[in-house]
């Protein structure tokens, strides 16, 4: 019943996380962070395998602003992967995908677009190959570095 959500994903594979402020600690730690609109209201969700969720609600969020002017570049992803699968499939190879990794996604979900990429490493795709000269890969990181700026002046 949301207008808008970005969600963003984080956390390593194969790696033992331990939390900052407390002792615990687990394998394979993911953070997720939600981000919604619903009427001009937001709320913020962060998840994690160690704490209780965390809520914030405001009145303002210039990110989706972001999103919207990202979404034509956004878009590009699915026809170039569309035409390197195909390339892929032709040559009957497939690279494996890395055992340990680090990882964000990125997921959103407007009412006329839906996109989803995982960047692995630094600038890698899930198959583990280097994207990083990609429009689109650029955007998706863009977003994701603006949700963390953004996130930390939500959280003060």
């Amino acid at each position: 019943k949301v207008d808008t959500i970005l969600i963003i994903r984080s956390g390593c594979i194969g790696c033992e996380v331990s939390s900052n402020d407390t002792s615990q600690n687990v394998t394979n730690g993911e953070d997720i962070y939600m981000l919604t609109q619903k009427k001009g209201l937001f709320k913020l969700v962060i998840l994690d395998d160690i704490h209780n969720p965390k809520y914030f609600t405001f009145d303002t969020c210039s990110l989706f602003e972001i999103v919207n002017q990202e979404k034509s570049v956004l878009r590009s992803k699915s026809s170039f992967y569309k035409k390197e699968l195909n390339e892929l499939k032709r040559s009957k190879f497939f690279p494996p995908p890395p055992s340990h990794y680090s990882f964000e996604e990125l997921i959103i979900h407007l009412p006329n677009f839906k996109y989803d990429f995982m960047i692995t490493g630094i600038d890698a795709d899930y198959f583990g190959v280097v994207r990083e000269n990609e429009k689109w890969f650029q955007s998706t990181k863009k977003i994701i570095e603006k949700f963390f700026i953004y996130l930390q002046s939500v959280k003060k």
